[in-house]
């Protein structure tokens, strides 16, 4: 693994020379080559007008270009993406349209993010069943996922990486079991895109969503999914526009006839700045190397963890089996240490501090660690926390 070529990554962040940036799960930083790319299509819209120049693609090959991309990233075909406003709105795309019957049941995760549940929750007014799936510690057991699943079962619905443990499940393991059980399985993979490797075809996913803003480093606007082949028969297409139809520049055309690809679901005119922002980094993070991406941030996630294991007071508030850890960390500190986000900042690092309510003396820091960070980011927030223990004589 080429460490240098991480370090270098650094030069394309501009945030990570003022912060050790950690707040990725929430809002990842813009690299320069995203800026660049998108500064210049709002110039050419603006002095120029027209449709814009891509790197020498017009629009409609470029929105080609980043789904081709994006494909890569995840093992399928570029035909295999639709573009839409965000995740969660793609995330309805299935919840809301797949063919399921009245005591048909979906099973789902407990401390799965709320869009997911949400979604869900709408579809009880079809009789669907929810069944929760109870986390331990943040922790789901694969075992309490196959106990909920009978007859009637038609999808398990999960997280790549759970947002707020940061538990990542055996993907692989619930795909080859709901292959054999015909069952879908749907995974919102907004908190592993970018920095964890996924492959759709390998762990038997059909159905997946993935966001801009975060672990893709891009600005605010698009999210897309990857729609199987097997599943588009039984999809139902919940609405049609211009891009929706097999010959999407016809104008003159008098009666729909859908598109065979997901672009079907993609009803008008894209946000194609964003749509670009999504296959800049896309581009970079296959020129990177998915594996090596894994294995540097993960080296990275081993080292926090081994480090917090010398300081007294300071503790991984949900410790992972190896399998199951991603790029997500959850530290805990007691309160009357009173560090807050302020804290961090004041000292150099970006990074979300929380109370829970489950948590009567301690607060938690939530930690994302990306391919621009280093191991000097990561003494400089332990030596953050250290520097307050030390004033607190903890």
């Amino acid at each position: 693994m080429d460490i240098k070529k991480f370090e270098r990554e650094r030069e394309n962040i501009p945030l990570s020379k003022k912060y050790c940036y950690f707040d990725t799960a929430s809002t990842g930083p813009i690299p320069n080559y995203v800026y660049e790319g998108v500064k210049k299509f709002q110039d050419d819209r603006y002095l120029v007008g027209g449709d814009c120049d891509w790197d020498g693609k017009n629009t409609s090959e470029m929105i080609e270009w980043a789904k081709d991309l994006l494909g890569k990233m995840i093992n399928c075909d570029g035909e295999d993406i639709a573009f839409g406003q965000n995740s969660s709105q793609m995330f309805n795309l299935f919840s809301h349209n797949i063919k399921l019957d009245k005591g048909d049941n979906v099973i789902l995760m407990d401390n799965t993010f709320i869009s997911g549940k949400f979604a869900w929750q709408l579809e009880k007014n079809r009789g669907i069943e929810l069944r929760y799936v109870k986390n331990q510690n943040g922790e789901i057991k694969i075992q309490d996922i196959f106990k909920l699943v009978d007859k009637n079962t038609k999808v398990i619905s999960i997280s790549f990486v759970e947002s707020s443990s940061g538990f990542k499940h055996n993907v692989k393991e619930i795909g080859e079991f709901c292959n054999k059980n015909n069952i879908y399985l749907v995974v919102d993979a907004v908190q592993a895109l970018g920095v964890l490797q996924v492959d759709v075809k390998k762990m038997n996913i059909d159905f997946l969503v993935g966001n801009d803003y975060k672990w893709m480093m891009n600005y605010c606007g698009s999210g897309f999914a990857y729609v199987s082949k097997k599943i588009r028969k039984d999809l139902q297409q919940w609405g049609a526009g211009w891009m929706s139809d097999n010959e999407r520049y016809n104008t003159n055309k008098k009666e729909l006839i859908l598109r065979a690809d997901a672009g079907r679901y993609e009803f008008g005119y894209l946000n194609v700045s964003s749509v670009y922002g999504l296959g800049l980094v896309a581009s970079h993070y296959l020129e990177l190397g998915k594996e090596n991406i894994e294995n540097y941030v993960m080296s990275l996630v081993d080292y926090l963890y081994s480090e917090v294991e010398k300081i007294p007071s300071l503790k991984i508030y949900n410790p992972y089996n190896k399998e199951n850890r991603s790029s997500i960390v959850n530290i805990c500190f007691p309160k009357k240490l009173k560090i807050t986000s302020q804290t961090l900042l004041e000292n150099g690092v970006f990074a979300s501090v929380q109370e829970k309510e489950e948590l009567k003396y301690d607060s938690i820091c939530r930690i994302s660690i990306h391919y621009f960070n280093n191991k000097n980011d990561i003494d400089t927030l332990l030596n953050t926390i250290k520097k307050e223990i030390k004033k607190c004589q903890i």
